[in-house]
C-alpha cells in the first residue's frame, strides 16, 4: 500500500506518493519545508538569506549547515555554467520587475545592475561577502531540498520507493520492481507530447509563459542569463530536464534556455518552441 499527501509550500504545491509505513512522517515533512521557505526566501527580510545579502564585502556570517550546503551546491553549478546559471541575480530579479512573489501581472523595470559573483565559502559553514551580487536560489533550493528528502527517506526511513513532486519538479526512486509513468503535457493546450517511464531520475520543467509579467516596455520572465541579468531571448517556451538529481535538473532546465552546449553530463531535454512544436533537444537514458 501507498501513502499519499499534498500541501502547499514555497508557492508550489507538494506532492508525495511513499510506502504506507511513512505515513507518521507526513507533519515532520511539511513542517521542516514550510520552515524553510520562511528561512531561505528573498521575499523576507529577517531571515538569514536576508542577513547574508545585507553582509558588507569582506564581512562573514556562520550559517545553518544545510543553507551552506545548498549555497556551495549552487556555486558549483555557477562556475560550471560559466556562469549563466547564477545564483547571485537578486538585484537582476527586482530591476527586471520580480519584486513580490507571484500572482502578479505588472511591474516597472529598473536600473539594471552588471551581475557580480557574491561569496565564498570558508570552513565551519561560513561565508565571506567579496562582491556586490545578492542572493536568489530560486527554484534551486526547491530542487535541493527534494533531493535532500530523497536521500533522508531512502537512507534514514527505509522508504523502498518515493515520488516526491514540487511544482514542476519531480523525483523518483524504486529498489522494487515499481517504476513511475510521468507524461510530459504540452504547455499551452494542455496535450501528453511524451510519456516519460522512470524507475530512479529527477524531471524538472522551466517554462517562460509563467511567471511572466508586464513591464511599461514589453513582457519579461523569470529565466534570467546570468552573464547578463536579462531574460532569456530564446524561440523556446517550455524545457525539461531529466537527469539523476532534482538540483541539476533546476540548473539544466533553465540552461536549456540559454545554450545548446553539453554542460551538465549525461542528461536528456525536452523543449517546446514558440510555434507549439516540440522535441527532444537531446535525450541519454536514465535509469
Amino acid at each position: 500500500m501507498t501513502h499519499t499527501f499534498t500541501f502547499s509550500a514555497m508557492n508550489v504545491d507538494f506532492s508525495f506518493t511513499l510506502p504506507q509505513h511513512c505515513a507518521p512522517l507526513e507533519p515532520m515533512l511539511k513542517q521542516w519545508l514550510l520552515a524553510l521557505e520562511q528561512q531561505w526566501s528573498r521575499f523576507t527580510d529577517d531571515n538569514e538569506l536576508a542577513q547574508i545579502n545585507r553582509l558588507a564585502i569582506g564581512e562573514t556570517l556562520q550559517i545553518n549547515p544545510l543553507l551552506y550546503a545548498c549555497l556551495q551546491s549552487a556555486h558549483k553549478f555557477y562556475l560550471r555554467t560559466n556562469g549563466l546559471f547564477s545564483p547571485y541575480l537578486r538585484k537582476q530579479m527586482v530591476a527586471n520587475g520580480y519584486v513580490t512573489s507571484f500572482p502578479f501581472c505588472h511591474s516597472a523595470l529598473r536600473t539594471l545592475p552588471k551581475p557580480e559573483t557574491a561569496l565564498s565559502f570558508l570552513p565551519q559553514y561560513t561565508v565571506q561577502k567579496y562582491a556586490r551580487g545578492e542572493v536568489d536560489l530560486g527554484g534551486f533550493a526547491k530542487g535541493f531540498l527534494i533531493d535532500q528528502l530523497c536521500l533522508m527517506l531512502k537512507n534514514s526511513y527505509h522508504a523502498e520507493y518515493g515520488q516526491i513532486i514540487g511544482g514542476d519538479d519531480m523525483r523518483v526512486w524504486s529498489t522494487t520492481d515499481k517504476e513511475w509513468l510521468v507524461p510530459l503535457l504540452h504547455p499551452i493546450d494542455g496535450t501528453t507530447m511524451t510519456t516519460l517511464r522512470l524507475k530512479n531520475g529527477a524531471i524538472a520543467t522551466s517554462s517562460r509563459l509563467q511567471r511572466a509579467w508586464q513591464t511599461n516596455q514589453e513582457l519579461v520572465h523569470h529565466i534570467l542569463n546570468g552573464q547578463t541579468g536579462l531574460p532569456a531571448q530564446t524561440s523556446i517556451v517550455q524545457a525539461t530536464f531529466i537527469c539523476n538529481d532534482l538540483a541539476t535538473g533546476e540548473v539544466g532546465a533553465k540552461v536549456c534556455f540559454l545554450t545548446d552546449e553539453a554542460l551538465l553530463g549525461q542528461s536528456s531535454c525536452y523543449i517546446v518552441q514558440t510555434d507549439g512544436s516540440h522535441q527532444w533537444q537531446k535525450q541519454h537514458a536514465i535509469c
